[in-house]
């Protein structure tokens, strides 16, 4: 968030999930949102005898973002000799 000066409309396309676990078994699922959409929420995979996923804590609210799509119209010359581009 430092480097980025907490500025959310940059923020919003950075996500990261982390898992912790210290030692003596304790552990936590932190992450920057929510999850990848409103139905789907980032989880962490728990064993402690028995298999299951947990939901991480989030920082903000809300979900992260894919990064911004093309165009709906590209210029012909952007397109012409692209793999990526049909």
């Amino acid at each position: 968030m430092r480097n980025y000066n907490n500025d959310m409309s940059r923020l919003k396309y950075l996500d990261m999930t982390y898992y912790i676990l210290r030692k003596d078994g304790a552990y936590a699922g932190v992450s920057l949102w929510e999850g990848y959409s409103a139905r789907e929420k980032h989880q962490i995979a728990v064993h402690d005898g028995t298999r299951r996923s947990e939901v991480t804590v989030a920082l903000f609210k809300g979900i992260s973002h894919e990064f911004p799509p093309f165009p709906v119209a590209m210029p012909e010359e952007l397109t012409q000799d692209s793999v990526y581009v049909k």
